[in-house]
């Protein structure tokens, strides 16, 4: 099977499970276009899978393209690994079509050009993601992300009954929940550095093989981290490491006989009991699937591919779009965390990392450039104006979503979490703003509201978002200028602050600003005063630009925390 047309039909895979996803999610919250899009997106992949034609697998690449433009900001990390990787493709045919002949010349100079490029790129991403996890908060079992993960798996694995009934088990979950993290960092920076082996050698079908079971155990975990899609793109991308093998890999399971498919599929199908919900009925079966194919492909790689096929050199690829593609990967990966201009995209999934405040929690790394050196700006600025802490809120279509505490895991897995030292706490506002609002638990007014913070450009945003839903409410907010996000006083999101900002909608759509200040001499008490011009509620949305291209989730500051914003795993 030529691989182009072997890689457009594993793509297909990806794409159907963004589809069933995806599509209908859009639909339920009022975004039909989006829904018919992914049905369009679907069609093009399933046209491309068909034929082979290389004319079709760029149709539909550009329509990837397209669906992220138009998403953007609100999408997975993946999602944006996943088009950098497509845009290969699409400027790889553009860069061979004035020297390449049309025809298999073409189609083996695209391959040539995405198989020099792509693996340059995942290894960066998987050396970003390894990376950003070496700060404080990743190393604290408390609230590490990768404790979460594996001491999950860990249960899956072992059982509860040994893990917390036995000696030997509560020693083994003591050492893995101590040891999670720097394991995931180590497993990550070894994919990163095989990757970049040379193709057909024993170094580089190590690494693809460790990034299939990394991904697998991602995929196998119990709700609500099993994010299968995450496993299924870098899987999918990982083709480029191995094209040869892999294509000849698929058309052995053309070939195979009904019994040894029906047995293959079975396989698959019974990974999606593992977890009972859409991402692990739809997902883990296709990485499952995936996963067998790429299991196969490595043993051809290493033995029964020709020779010929195995020792062909890829042509060199184009120096300037191959620079172009890396420089543009490093920025992503490392600048934008860096400057501090986003929470979502760049490789750091589950990472614990704090950037978008301009606080730091990296040992070695910067974070957060831009945002620590104009927080003295006025909130006018695009990025300017610091940390803003949100104190209370009624307003319903903040509070389904902010600060987006998941309470899904089975109680087994948080009973075996808290006996390994983890707080179970988890925090992902992406799942209830991506995929839908009841995944979170909702935020209640009053006493018991979990406050969090934002930058003021994420505030603004917010105060747009629950103006636009048209519905009375009150929001009140504090200005945090010395926020630092790392301990007590001054500098910690727990911070006191003479006055507070009231903002509120009334039924007849009136709009009112107050600025609330504590009487210095009184244990109790307050001022009320109109919110002077320039004040961060009056400004509106931030510029397009801001709102489209950057995006800072809210950190929520957790009562009972000497820091106030550690103790529990910050997804995405």
């Amino acid at each position: 099977m030529d691989p182009l047309t072997a890689y457009a039909r594993i793509w297909l895979l990806q794409q159907l499970e963004q589809a069933i996803l995806n599509g209908p999610g859009y639909a339920l919250k009022g975004q039909p276009l989006l829904a018919i899009a992914y049905l369009i997106n679907l069609i093009l992949a399933i046209r491309a899978a068909r034929t082979g034609s290389l004319h079709r697998i760029l149709v539909a690449h550009a329509m990837v393209v397209v669906l992220y433009l138009w998403r953007l900001p609100y999408m997975w990390d993946e999602d944006h690994w996943a088009v950098r990787t497509d845009l290969v493709v699409l400027v790889a045919a553009l860069a061979v079509s004035r020297t390449a002949k049309a025809g298999a010349e073409l189609r083996a100079a695209v391959l040539a050009e995405a198989c020099a490029i792509v693996p340059l790129i995942m290894s960066l991403f998987y050396s970003g993601s390894a990376m950003w996890k070496a700060n404080e908060h990743f190393f604290d079992p408390r609230g590490s992300c990768g404790t979460m993960y594996l001491t999950t798996d860990l249960r899956l694995l072992v059982g509860e009954s040994v893990l917390l009934g036995t000696r030997a088990g509560q020693a083994l979950l003591a050492f893995v929940a101590a040891s999670a993290p720097a394991l995931t960092l180590v497993v990550e920076l070894s994919i990163a550095a095989c990757l970049l082996a040379p193709p057909q050698t024993t170094l580089r079908r190590c690494g693809v093989f460790l990034a299939m079971l990394l991904h697998l155990m991602i995929s196998l975990t119990p709700a609500p981290l099993n994010v299968t899609e995450y496993s299924i793109v870098c899987l999918v991308r990982l083709f480029f490491l191995v094209p040869h093998a892999t294509a000849a890999a698929l058309q052995d399971a053309y070939e195979m006989r009904a019994s040894a498919k029906l047995a293959c599929a079975a396989v698959a199908a019974a990974s999606g009991a593992l977890n009972l919900n859409p991402l692990g009925v739809v997902g883990t079966p296709i990485y499952v699937a995936l996963f067998m194919l790429f299991a196969r492909a490595l043993y051809l790689d290493a033995s029964t591919v020709p020779a010929s096929s195995r020792s062909a050199a890829p042509l060199p690829a184009g120096t300037t779009y191959k620079k172009w593609h890396v420089a543009e990967s490093i920025v992503f990966c490392y600048g934008l965390l860096a400057l501090g201009l986003a929470d979502q995209g760049p490789s750091k999934p589950f990472a614990n990392i704090r950037s978008s405040h301009g606080a730091n929690n990296h040992y070695f790394l910067p974070l957060g450039v831009l945002p620590r050196r104009l927080k003295g700006h006025p909130p006018s600025l695009g990025l300017g104006g610091g940390v803003y802490r949100v104190d209370d809120c009624n307003a319903t279509v903040v509070n389904e979503v902010f600060p987006g505490e998941l309470q899904l895991h089975s109680e087994a897995d948080v009973r075996v979490m808290r006996a390994a030292g983890h707080t179970a706490r988890l925090f992902s506002p992406a799942f209830a703003v991506i995929i839908a609002p009841f995944l979170a638990t909702p935020n209640a007014p009053g006493p018991s509201f979990v406050k969090y913070t934002l930058p003021a450009r994420e505030l603004r945003r917010l105060l747009h978002n629950a103006r636009a839903a048209n519905d009375p409410f009150y929001l009140e907010y504090s200005h945090l200028p010395d926020y630092t996000g790392d301990g007590s006083g001054v500098g910690s999101g727990h911070a006191a602050v003479p006055s507070r900002v009231r903002v509120a909608l009334d039924g007849r759509g009136k709009w009112t600003c107050t600025v609330l200040r504590r009487i210095s001499w009184l244990p109790v008490g307050e001022t009320a005063a109109e919110c002077e011009p320039g004040e961060l509620a009056l400004l509106g949305p931030p510029p397009l630009w801001v709102r489209k291209l950057t995006l800072a989730w809210p950190y929520p500051v957790l009562e009972g925390e000497p820091e106030g914003q550690r103790g529990f795993c910050h997804g995405e």
